[in-house]
């Protein structure tokens, strides 16, 4: 008892002193403010499905033309994160964290003002710079989870933010569509999303505040070198070849379930006669699971390692909840798209706990930008691709099949993910097993006021 508050006595003594104290002191709350400082960006990703009924209604559009609409918000998905990775890894975490957050509320503010006008022209203009800040963002999250969460703790706190981001997905399922029925505007639910980004902002001031004073406890130029101004495309061609077989299996995975959710909430609505409030409040529901797998997922992979296997596992829930989706029977008011939403739901968290986890094992932290901008980079390319396929196949086909078509479309991309999912974990076997091992955990605040000698088991941070 006297040595435990005597290390406490020191841990409080040296809290400015020592990087490591501060990081294992307040890790966590860190944590806290880096998930709210995501929730502007996250509450409005979903606006577009979630509303697609009066969208469509209030616009003037079609299943093609909805389509365009989709491609317009993927673009920068597939235009900006090369560039924007090169600017993270260029200026650093911290500074284009903080810029990217001040474009999330120019763009959703933009998308407010053009659903009041309903100009889709304006819309698509703030969409598109809403969704490259939100892709930029996010790789300035990866870097400072890198140097915030080490060894055990990457799973958890990764975790922690699929968490956040499905907590936002079900509060824009059950708000959105909700605000519209009551009010009848169409702008005002985006205004609501401007509100929600400002407060996001305040919460990323306060953690990048946080982050310089680590940089600055680290000592040296670690402020000033948190860039990396020696950074070039040229670094893409010295990744390990296994991170090909990965991103193509997590982002056919992905793209399954995008091309699902494009309609889900129409699909809801047609086959089984909710409103649009009932079926954003079913979709909700639903995503309270993708809460419950994601951690769950977090704490398996530090404990077992094994992402490989723990991808195939991910994109095969995605996959048999596409499958149901397709078979399920059609009844009014009725609870069978329960189960298939409910194993999409399941699949999708642990599948980017193990694609991001996966990468920050197997590329250098001052590299990772690039690397990490490579996910959404592929994912959209093959989202536009499909989505252009896909519209056409529901104006051709809506009206006599419902979406039975798209769906099956859907399910095919998504066995060819897992197929590759497959080849990644034969690939991983046969080589190093750096996907495969468990790692040991991040030094303990004891172990670095002690000055001890123990050492994780195997620690893959740069």
């Amino acid at each position: 008892m006297k040595d435990s508050y005597q290390k406490f006595e020191v841990a409080a003594a040296k809290p400015e002193k020592d990087p490591n104290i501060f990081r294992q002191t307040w890790k966590w709350w860190f944590l806290v403010l880096l998930c709210l400082s995501q929730m502007g960006q996250l509450y409005n990703s979903q606006a577009i499905p979630t509303l697609q009924v009066p969208f469509e209604r209030e616009m003037g559009m079609n299943e093609i033309t909805y389509s365009y609409l989709v491609i317009a918000e993927t673009m920068p998905g597939f235009v900006f994160p090369l560039i924007g990775g090169l600017l993270v890894d260029y200026f650093g975490a911290s500074k284009s964290f903080l810029a990217t957050n001040l474009f999330i509320v120019l763009g959703q503010s933009i998308c407010a003002f053009a659903a009041y006008e309903k100009s889709l022209l304006i819309f698509i203009i703030g969409k598109v710079i809403f969704n490259s800040a939100s892709e930029a963002a996010q790789l300035a999250r990866s870097k400072i989870v890198r140097i915030w969460y080490i060894n055990n703790d990457v799973g958890r706190a990764l975790g922690a933010a699929v968490v956040m981001q499905t907590m936002a997905v079900i509060v824009c399922d059950l708000v959105y569509p909700n605000l519209y029925e009551f009010t009848q505007s169409l702008g005002f639910p985006f205004l609501v999303g401007v509100f929600v980004c400002v407060g996001s902002a305040f919460f990323c001031v306060k953690c990048v505040l946080m982050h310089r004073k680590l940089l600055t406890l680290e000592g040296g130029d670690a402020v000033e070198d948190e860039g990396n101004k020696k950074i070039s495309f040229k670094v893409i061609k010295n990744f390990p070849p296994i991170i090909w077989y990965l991103l193509g299996a997590a982002s056919l995975g992905v793209d399954a379930f995008i091309i699902v959710k494009m309609y889900l909430g129409k699909y809801l609505q047609e086959s089984y006669k909710f409103s649009i409030g009932q079926s954003g409040a079913f979709l909700a529901f639903s995503s309270v699971l993708t809460g419950v797998a994601t951690p769950l997922a977090g704490f398996l992979t530090d404990k077992y390692g094994r992402l490989p296997m723990f991808l195939n596992i991910s994109v095969g829930l995605i996959q048999s909840g596409v499958f149901f989706t397709i078979i399920t029977p059609r009844c009014e008011g009725c609870y069978w798209p329960a189960l298939p939403i409910a194993l999409m739901s399941m699949g999708l968290g642990p599948l980017l706990i193990a694609g991001y986890s996966s990468l920050v094992r197997i590329i250098d932290e001052k590299e990772l930008g690039i690397a990490t901008a490579l996910i959404p980079v592929v994912i959209s390319a093959e989202v536009i691709v499909l989505v252009l396929i896909v519209g056409r196949v529901a104006n051709a086909t809506h009206d006599a099949y419902g979406y039975n078509i798209v769906f099956t479309l859907a399910l095919i991309v998504g066995l060819s993910g897992l197929f590759i999912g497959f080849l990644t974990q034969w690939k991983d076997a046969k080589g190093d097993r750096k996907l495969s091992k468990r790692i040991g955990p991040a030094p303990s605040l004891d172990t670095t006021l002690d000055g001890g000698d123990e050492q994780p088991e195997e620690s893959f941070r740069a």
